[in-house]
């Protein structure tokens, strides 16, 4: 665009600096030329006669000005757009130039006593002119027009000019974008594949491989991400295992003081000592709680997912708390216009009951308290 924009610039002013000295030009030749007439010449113009002595006479001194300056052809009319001496030969004496109310605002301004150019047109054969138009005096009246025609072949040339321009800040444009689109292939495709594969290790998806078939800097990053991705998921497989072992070796104790805190229970008869055991044993429950929670995530089970009613599932919540909430004197109150949902209902059961017991277990002892 850079380059079509410049080239446009350079073309306009290029074609109104040529315009403007091809308009000096032809001014010059045309106030010469209307220096040649006299008032006195006009009377034996008017009686169109070509062969009388001042037509021809004339008509040799235009002819050697045209063919002097390399223009097209110098003519003279009067007031009334009849011609009076003409170089070409085509045009007769008195025939009227009905060419001339293209040129009306110029000639016009002739028959106020001032040089006017003209602005470039075609002519019949196609050829780029342009006129020029100077006035005749007879002392300060204007009594004729002399007009003037030349040749701007140049300009083709400029039009010419024009249309390469044009043709090469297309192929300029054409050429970008298929840059454009090479660069995109090798460079921003890559960079959306490691963005892409970076936001699915940021979420916790390690399953797909980082494959960047670049052979740059970008595919060696890409590389050095799958390498960063196959050793999260090493470390998260042994830490599964070293967790798995841990559960199992923490359960089996938790088997024998659960079994034997429960012989403890039935042999005691002091209120102070059940309550110690009772203690105890609440205490192994969610120890037990825990550990279950620690080989839930070792072995990472999948979610179950399917539609259940919400009220029905919160009664089932707050059935299972009834003896924690009578023990913590707390009150459940459930507020909710959820009607189906759609879940894992066994996970969501465990959310609710764990966030439950753990706001009931950090309240302070009250007459009332409410949840």
């Amino acid at each position: 665009m850079i380059f079509i924009l410049l080239g446009s610039y350079f073309y306009l002013k290029t074609e109104r600096l040529l315009d403007h000295e091809l308009g000096k030009r032809l001014n010059s030749v045309a106030l010469f030329a209307s220096y040649q007439i006299k008032p006195f010449h006009l009377s034996a113009l008017r009686l169109n006669d070509p062969t009388n002595q001042t037509y021809t006479s004339l008509e040799e001194r235009f002819s050697e000005l045209k063919k002097k300056n390399d223009i097209a052809r110098i003519f003279l009319f009067d007031n009334e757009d009849r011609s009076l001496l003409d170089t070409d030969p085509s045009y007769e004496p008195g025939q009227i130039y009905e060419r001339n109310f293209l040129h009306k605002i110029e000639i016009q301004k002739a028959a106020d006593g001032k040089l006017s150019p003209s602005f470039l047109f075609k002519n019949h054969d196609g050829q780029f002119m342009k006129s020029s138009f100077a006035p005749v005096y007879d002392g300060d009246k204007v009594i004729a027009i002399v007009g003037v025609d030349g040749n701007a072949t140049f300009f083709k040339s400029l039009h010419e000019l024009e249309k390469n321009l044009i043709l090469s800040g297309v192929l300029c444009i054409l050429t970008i974008i298929s840059v454009s689109l090479f660069l995109s292939k090798k460079i921003v495709n890559p960079i959306q594949e490691l963005v892409y594969s970076a936001k699915k290790i940021g979420d916790g998806d390690l399953d797909d491989a980082i494959k960047i078939k670049s052979t740059n800097e970008l595919g060696f990053l890409g590389y050095v991400m799958d390498e960063m991705r196959r050793k999260i998921v090493e470390r998260d497989q042994e830490l599964q295992v070293m967790l798995r072992g841990i559960a199992h070796e923490v359960r089996n104790p938790l088997g024998g003081i659960e079994l034997f805190s429960g012989i403890l229970s039935e042999e005691v008869k002091e209120e102070k000592s059940k309550q110690a055991v009772a203690k105890i044993q609440r205490e192994v429950a969610n120890l037990k709680i825990l550990v279950d929670e620690f080989l839930n995530f070792a072995k990472k089970p999948s979610l179950q997912i399917s539609v259940f009613s919400f009220p029905e599932f919160m009664d089932e919540i707050q059935m299972y708390l009834s003896e924690n909430l009578k023990n913590g004197n707390v009150e459940l109150r459930i507020e909710s216009d959820l009607d189906m949902i759609r879940c894992d209902e066994y996970h969501m059961e465990r959310v609710f009951l764990n966030l439950i017991n753990n706001s009931i277990q950090a309240m302070p002892h009250a007459a009332e308290r409410f949840l």
